[in-house]
């Protein structure tokens, strides 16, 4: 990669980790940290710009209270972010920024989530949406997630939803009996 690598003589193999911590202060604070490798096995932490030395803190809004559970992409010269968030609302989403190093992360303008739940065919009202797992196939984003209604949180569901670039958003479900 062409990204500076903490830790790791250029022009070596550089594994690249992101990864959700979390502090406690009254409540669960949970942000995402990078940490890079020579080996996949002893990680040197890069401290951020994030808040609390993270590498992605809290945002506004959506995701206000806190991030974690990132998914990273890197295509071409740029790296892509996938999130968990969570507003002071209690509401779970999925947000989005990229970067050109993998480091400092770019928020988009206005900030919204790029998922948030409305129109999942799982049920007729906003979900709350979070653990989602992201893959390219070809032209086409691929994005698999947990959902859960936000007035009944315990009954946890999986989806899918898709999309190329440019194109309507396509979310599809399976449902067996009351499943």
């Amino acid at each position: 990669l062409d990204a500076p690598c903490v830790g790791v003589i250029t022009g070596d193999i550089c594994y690249r980790m992101w990864y959700e911590g979390v502090t406690y202060f009254g409540g669960y604070l949970f942000r995402i940290g990078y940490a890079t490798s020579p080996d996949g096995v002893n990680w040197t932490r890069v401290a951020g710009n994030g808040g609390d030395n993270s590498n992605l803190g809290r945002g506004s809004g959506f995701d206000a209270n806190a991030v974690g559970i990132s998914i990273v992409m890197k295509e071409g010269k740029l790296f892509r972010m996938w999130y968990e968030a969570k507003s002071f609302g209690d509401v779970y989403t999925i947000g989005y920024v990229v970067s050109t190093e993998g480091e400092n992360w770019v928020r988009p303008v206005p900030n919204d989530p790029v998922y948030d739940g409305a129109g999942d065919p799982t049920t007729p009202i906003p979900d709350n949406v979070w653990s989602h797992w992201v893959i390219k196939d070809g032209a086409r984003y691929k994005m698999w997630y947990t959902t859960s209604t936000r007035n009944e949180p315990s009954a946890d569901r999986f989806a899918y939803a898709s999309m190329v670039p440019g194109t309507p958003l396509t979310l599809s479900r399976s449902v067996a009996g009351s499943t």
